[in-house]
């Protein structure tokens, strides 16, 4: 499932947008997904969620009902949604919500892990009204194979993706985030 909050309200306002009845089943697939999955990928993911339907209220899966039952409950309140008997339907501005969370961040899904030679370390201090960004780079790095050493340094032995330093850029995130190569390793006793 994304981590991005914004990114799953908005891939449920494209589905519902998009279809008349939003069965439970759809949901899940759509939202375990990645990002541009094919259709044949949605097909077979739908058949597995399909085949474990049975197990759909016990354990974990009972919580994910939960969830997209709260998502509902919030879209509807926040009048992105309307439900019609057991129809749901984007309103205007569910459809203009959506064109707005499109536009917000990248999907941290587009960088490719790539091992690296040396090993780089990433720091970062986003102020708090951009936490959503904050978010987003934190992500990034996970998805890139880096490793959190705190919420806001990252380390690994990973080659940056072109596309998030341009996409640092476009955030205006450049002047929030320094990255450094260590030039040896160990602790201040190995010296």
């Amino acid at each position: 499932m994304t981590n991005s909050r914004g990114e799953l309200k908005r891939r449920v306002l494209e589905a519902i947008c998009g279809i008349a009845l939003l069965p439970l089943d759809l949901f899940i697939t759509i939202a375990t997904s990645d990002y541009g999955a094919s259709r044949k990928q949605l097909e077979r993911r739908l058949s597995e969620v399909q085949d474990k339907r049975s197990a759909m209220f016990s354990g974990n899966l009972r919580v994910k009902k939960k969830h997209f039952d709260t998502l509902i409950y919030k879209l509807k309140r926040d009048g992105l949604i309307l439900q019609k008997g057991e129809k749901l339907m984007t309103t205007a501005s569910g459809k203009a919500n959506i064109k707005k969370l499109a536009k917000k961040l990248p999907s941290p899904k587009v960088y490719e892990k790539s091992a690296g030679e040396e090993l780089l370390i990433v720091m970062f201090d986003i102020p708090e009204k951009q936490k959503n960004k904050r978010q987003w780079i934190r992500s990034a790095l996970k998805e890139m194979g880096f490793k959190m050493i705190q919420k806001s340094v990252w380390s690994g032995k990973v080659s940056l993706s072109r596309r998030f330093l341009e996409d640092l850029s476009k955030l205006n995130l450049v002047d929030y985030v320094d990255i450094f190569t260590a030039m040896k390793l160990g602790s201040l006793e190995d010296s």
